[in-house]
């Protein structure tokens, strides 16, 4: 049974062989073509706006008051009794600000006062005195004189004569005297006045006045046993009625006196109008030295000299018109231009008219309208 299968096993395999020979090789199919979209080219564009173009230039000044002054103490090392103003306080001028300690002088110049004052009382007295007595010893000749004019020819007038002599001597004596005490007196005054204006100018010199009439702009901070640094500025008063920003150079050509404008300082604006020095009572400017001067409508105590602010001068503006960015817009034989898409986005011209032009911005005023885009490269 076994040998019989054999012969027909081996057929079977033989005839598989054969049959993977014979078969035909499979053709490879050509790709398909890929289908792809149009590509449209991209542009960045602008809209084209309506509304307000304002061309205008940045100008620095910088603020000082017109009128102000710095105070100090003349003496140094000295322990500070008092500070009688506060930073934006009024005050009048001559007005007692602050002050060192002072001792004993007050008392010291109360005697000196009380010294001059009794002097003074001496010297009006001698004079009154002197004027009385000379007055008596005038009547005293003049009535001798008389009494010899009276006498007849017979009469002895030796006696009278010798008395009138006598009082004339006597009236020169006592006018000597006392113009030689009223003299005395006089330079006695003059030593007591010294003294006392000494004793004054000792007590000015620990104490300050102001100058001015304004406001306290500056004022040290003091703390307790604190002492004095002589010619540092410890007050400043400024005339807030002349409180400025000041433009130099070439820049003055945008104001005019009268003129109305906003300087900005810190970001806070404030209102001011340019005026002359002349208002200011300021002397004339020297030549190449162009200043002109922005009054504060309303001045701020806070402000300190130096500060630096800067006014926004309008040179020009429109109201009301279409505008675009500028690089949007392009020169071309002459012509002004703008590039658009049409509506299968390719990128075609168009000739603008422009007007102002501020900053970033142009005016269109032909060529356009509100709401078209323009590209922005080229």
């Amino acid at each position: 049974m076994r040998k019989k299968w054999l012969p027909i096993l081996a057929g079977i395999v033989l005839l598989s062989c054969t049959s993977c020979a014979i078969l035909p090789e499979e053709e490879e199919l050509p790709a398909a073509p890929v289908v792809r979209d149009y590509e449209v080219e991209e542009y960045e564009q602008t809209p084209v706006l309506r509304g307000d173009l304002q061309l205008s230039q940045k100008v620095s000044c910088t603020y000082r008051p017109a009128k102000a002054e710095d105070l100090s103490f003349a003496l140094g090392g000295e322990y500070i009794s008092a500070v009688y103003v506060e930073t934006g306080q009024t005050v009048k001028k001559g007005q007692l600000l602050a002050e060192l300690e002072q001792g004993n002088i007050d008392e010291q110049i109360e005697a000196q006062e009380y010294t001059l004052s009794q002097s003074q009382v001496k010297l009006k007295h001698a004079k009154e005195d002197k004027a009385l007595d000379l007055q008596k010893q005038e009547l005293l000749c003049q009535s001798l004189e008389e009494q010899l004019q009276a006498a007849g020819q017979d009469t002895d007038t030796a006696a009278l004569k010798s008395q009138l002599e006598a009082q004339r001597i006597e009236k020169s004596r006592l006018t000597v005297q006392y113009d030689n005490q009223i003299e005395a007196l006089n330079d006695d005054i003059y030593i007591q006045n010294k003294k006392l204006s000494q004793l004054r100018q000792e007590k000015s010199r620990r104490q300050i006045y102001a100058s001015i009439d304004g406001t306290a702009t500056y004022v040290q901070q003091v703390e307790e046993g604190e002492r004095s640094v002589k010619d540092e500025r410890f007050i400043t008063i400024s005339d807030m009625e002349t409180s400025v920003f000041v433009v130099k150079g070439e820049d003055c050509e945008y104001f005019k006196t009268g003129d109305e404008v906003d300087v900005v300082y810190k970001k806070e604006a404030y209102p001011a109008r340019v005026v002359d020095a002349a208002s200011l009572g300021l002397t004339e400017q020297e030549e190449g030295e162009a200043r002109c001067y922005l009054q504060l409508l309303h001045p701020n105590p806070e402000l300190e000299s130096g500060n630096a602010g800067a006014v926004n001068v309008v040179l020009d503006e429109r109201k009301g018109v279409l505008y675009t960015l500028a690089e949007a817009v392009k020169t071309a034989n002459g012509q002004k231009i703008v590039y658009c898409l049409d509506e299968n986005g390719m990128k075609i011209m168009k000739n603008v008219e422009t007007g102002l032009k501020a900053g970033e911005w142009i005016e269109i005023v032909s060529g356009l309208e509100e709401g078209d885009s323009v590209v922005l490269d080229s």
